[in-house]
């Protein structure tokens, strides 16, 4: 997602570049494996759309960005090349497993040599915390950069709870 630092966002920069998913056609393959949701009641077309006219449209400036189908296959290649999954792996964190903010972050700088941002979802009932998003930042030119030159925070995850790690093949989101 385009952040202008310091601030959030920007956002819907140009409604008129309307979401067209036979732009996409070529590698709807590859992100139904990787930008999918959680939520099978959630079609990931939609979240596609959303991602799209929510933030592809604040992109189209950069060269690499300056189309649908280069914005979602730039994301693909980034997704793969900064793979979240394997760098926690390395860091001997688990899905299914408990870990505290500081331990993720510290994993994903570890596997990154940048400060990432995560998020964090509640489960009210419970009073569970899963961890929702690993964010990593960007120069317009790609390179990474630390989340914290952008943002003035790197985590809305409780400090002092443990985080679960979910295992998104339990399909967690009902439970949150």
């Amino acid at each position: 997602m385009p952040q202008i630092l310091g601030t959030k966002g920007p956002i819907y920069c140009n409604r008129s570049l309307l979401f067209d998913p036979e732009e996409i056609d070529s590698i709807k393959n590859d992100l139904e494996a990787k930008w999918k949701t959680v939520d099978d009641e959630v079609n990931s077309s939609s979240i596609w759309q959303a991602s799209w006219e929510r933030f592809g449209t604040c992109g189209v400036t950069v060269d690499q960005l300056n189309d649908q189908f280069k914005y979602f296959n730039k994301s693909m290649e980034l997704y793969d090349k900064y793979n979240m999954k394997r760098i926690l792996s390395e860091a001997n964190i688990t899905p299914g497993n408990n870990y505290t903010a500081q331990g993720l972050l510290d994993a994903v700088e570890s596997g990154l040599g940048k400060r990432a941002r995560i998020l964090c979802s509640r489960d009210r009932k419970k009073k569970n915390h899963y961890l929702l998003s690993i964010y990593t930042c960007f120069d317009t030119s790609f390179n990474l950069i630390n989340c914290d030159e952008i943002s003035n925070f790197l985590t809305n995850c409780p400090l002092k709870k443990p985080i679960t790690y979910p295992n998104f093949d339990e399909n967690f989101i009902n439970k949150v």
